[in-house]
């Protein structure tokens, strides 16, 4: 680290101001190694010694009446004027050209190292204005991307919209409810019933214009399912629970009946090693004749 300063009275009254600055810098950026100063009283003063020597930095200073020897600084302190003195028509205060000039100064490669002083403190450029008019082709590529994976189309839910959500305390069934917030993306939160709140995925969520077609599809998955396969006046038909216990009991009846019929009649059964499937045969592989 180098800094550079002059040799009058302000810098011995400045000098806690001095130390504070510096500590601030190495908060966000760490402990130096080594410090290379001018002969400054500020810089050579005891209480500055001390802070040196308590952070465990080498504290260096320059031959007296020798620029040259600290000439990264001075340089340095030569370019910022420069800058400085190209930016005093623009308009704002002396704070804005100052930090515009070292936007542009650290995303600058340097002579030496062809790499700006950006890039090799946080091993990435700075976005600058100029970003924003040339595209950015990884964006492209994510946005793309998640339109692949959603199909190729984008479907946002309204605050207060009823869906169909997906119940899977029920064996995968669905379930009424109305949209509440949305908590992200393509998550919101739905509420189902007066106590119950359930934050679901956009996929895992149908408009009630299809609702019709989900129970239809839901009722012939489930046969056990206490809806008939048709869907009338846009709700489900109730099956009685009395009529699948009948058609239980029929089943079970005639069954026996045959049970009976086949033990008076002294039909025997089958053998244990008759096949009673028909038998699977395998066509050969095509191989290649090498």
């Amino acid at each position: 680290m180098i800094i550079t300063g002059r040799t009058d009275k302000e810098h011995l009254a400045n000098l806690e101001e001095t130390i504070e600055c510096l500590r601030t810098t190495f908060a966000r950026f760490g402990l130096p190694l080594q410090l290379v100063s001018d002969n400054a009283q500020a810089f050579v003063s005891d209480e500055f010694t001390r802070f040196m020597s308590v952070n465990g930095i080498k504290h260096s200073t320059s031959a007296p009446y020798h620029p040259a020897t600290n000439g990264l600084a001075e340089r340095f302190v030569q370019t910022l004027k420069q800058g400085l003195r190209a930016a005093k028509r623009d308009d704002g205060t002396l704070q804005t050209k100052l930090a515009k000039f070292l936007a542009s100064y650290r995303n600058t490669p340097h002579a030496t190292t062809n790499e700006s002083p950006a890039a090799l403190m946080f091993g990435r450029p700075l976005r600058t204005q100029m970003d924003i008019m040339k595209p950015n082709r990884r964006n492209e590529v994510l946005n793309k991307q998640a339109k692949m994976l959603s199909g190729g189309r984008e479907r946002h839910l309204q605050t207060g919209q009823e869906v169909m959500v997906r119940d899977y305390r029920r064996g995968g069934k669905w379930t009424r409810g109305t949209v509440h917030t949305q908590t992200g993306p393509r998550t919101y939160q739905v509420q189902v019933s007066p106590e119950i709140m359930w934050r679901h995925h956009i996929n895992q969520m149908h408009s009630t214009e299809n609702s019709t077609t989900i129970e239809r599809e839901q009722a012939q998955r489930d046969p056990e399912s206490d809806t008939q396969g048709t869907v009338e006046d846009g709700g489900a038909v109730k099956r009685p629970q009395a009529e699948r216990r009948e058609r239980v009991d029929e089943g079970a009846a005639i069954a026996d009946a045959i049970m009976e019929q086949a033990h008076t009649e002294d039909v025997q059964e089958p053998p244990d090693n008759l096949r009673r499937y028909p038998e699977r045969r395998h066509r050969p592989p095509d191989r290649l004749d090498l």
